[in-house]
C-alpha cells in the first residue's frame, strides 16, 4: 500500500511536458499564384495534452510553446527569414488542452518567393521540450501571361515609373485576370490582386491617366464585363470601386440569365438531332425508314 502511494504522489510531480501533444494542420486558399500575389496560410493547432498551449506572452500569463516554418524552393534549399523580420506569426494565441486555436498570416511578409517555381512549406511548433510538424503543402509560383501593359511617371515624380499590367492563369480550372503596378526604377512590386474569372474573348482595356487614376475593364461572362477603378499614388495602390455591365454598357443584373441580358433568345431550336442507327438487313429490305407521308393525289374535275 505504501509503493502505491509513492507511486501516486512521484507521479503528481512529472512534469506535464512528458504528455504534451499537440497536432498542427495548415493550407492554403489555392495551389497556385501569381509572381508577387499574398499567399495566405491557414494554420490549426489542436492541443492533446493537459495544460495549456501558449504561444506569445499576454498580460501576466507567460507563453510556454512556439511556432515557426520551413519554406523550401525548387532547388531544395530552406528560405531563411530576412534579419529585419522580427514580427511574430502569431501574437497572444492561447489553445486549452482539447481545443483548436487558429490563425492565418501572409506568407509573402516573412519570406521572399519571388523565383518562379515550386515551394514546399510546413510549421514547426515546440511545446512542452517536444517538436511538433505539421503537413507539407506545395505551391507553385507562375509568371503569368501578360494581356496589355502601360507605363506611366508616378503623379508629382519625374523619376518614378510605373507599369500597370493586367495578367491571367489558370487556378482551380479557370482563367483569373490579376492587376500587377510595379516601379521600373528601383525594381519595386507594389502589389498583385487578383479580379476574377476572366473570358479571354474580348480584349480587355486599361487606362490611366496623369493623376494616377486606373481604369480595368475585362470580360468576365456571357455578355458581362467588369469595370474596376484603382488609384496609384505615392504610397501605393487603392481600389476604389468596381461595377459590372452588359457589352451595351448597361447594368449587368444577375438576378437574370446572362442570355436574356439586353438580347433576344434566338428562334428556333438550334439542338442537333442524330439520325437512328439502321442494320444492313433494314437496309437492304427497307425497315426503319422514316415514314414519309403522301400527298393525295385528287383526280381532277372535267
Amino acid at each position: 500500500m505504501l509503493n502505491r502511494l509513492i507511486v501516486f504522489i512521484l507521479l503528481c510531480f512529472v512534469s506535464t511536458s512528458a504528455f504534451s501533444n499537440a497536432i498542427i494542420e495548415i493550407k492554403s486558399d489555392h495551389a497556385k499564384y501569381l509572381k508577387f500575389e499574398n499567399i495566405y496560410i491557414s494554420v490549426k493547432i489542436k492541443d492533446e495534452s493537459y495544460s495549456p498551449i501558449i504561444i506569445g506572452d499576454k498580460d501576466d500569463i507567460e507563453a510556454n510553446a512556439s511556432v515557426t516554418f520551413q519554406v523550401i524552393n525548387s532547388n531544395n534549399k530552406y528560405l531563411p527569414l530576412p534579419l529585419t523580420t522580427h514580427r511574430p506569426f502569431v501574437e497572444n494565441l492561447i489553445v486549452n488542452p482539447g481545443q483548436i486555436g487558429s490563425f492565418t498570416f501572409d506568407l509573402t511578409d516573412y519570406y521572399t518567393l519571388n523565383d518562379v517555381g515550386n515551394y514546399k512549406v510546413k510549421a514547426i511548433v515546440t511545446f512542452g521540450g517536444k517538436v511538433f510538424q505539421s503537413n507539407v503543402i506545395s505551391l507553385e509560383v507562375f509568371n503569368g501571361m501578360e494581356l496589355i501593359s502601360v507605363q506611366k511617371l508616378l503623379p508629382g515624380y519625374m523619376d518614378k515609373t510605373r507599369e500597370y499590367s493586367l495578367r491571367y492563369m489558370v487556378r482551380e480550372g479557370t482563367e483569373v485576370i490579376f492587376f500587377r503596378v510595379d516601379e521600373l526604377e528601383r525594381g519595386l512590386n507594389y502589389g498583385v490582386v487578383p479580379l476574377g474569372d476572366f473570358i479571354r474573348v474580348v480584349k480587355p482595356e486599361l487606362l490611366v491617366d496623369l493623376d494616377g487614376f486606373v481604369k480595368i475593364k475585362y470580360q468576365a461572362g456571357y455578355n458581362c464585363f467588369a469595370i474596376c477603378y484603382f488609384l496609384s499614388d505615392i504610397t501605393g495602390i487603392e481600389y476604389v470601386d468596381r461595377r459590372y455591365v452588359t457589352r451595351e454598357g448597361t447594368p449587368y443584373n444577375f438576378k437574370v440569365s446572362a442570355e436574356q441580358q439586353d438580347r433576344p433568345m434566338p428562334k428556333g431550336d438550334s439542338e442537333v438531332k442524330t439520325k437512328p442507327k439502321r442494320s444492313l438487313w433494314q437496309k437492304l429490305t427497307g425497315q426503319g425508314k422514316e415514314d414519309v407521308k403522301k400527298e393525295e393525289v385528287k383526280p381532277v374535275e372535267e
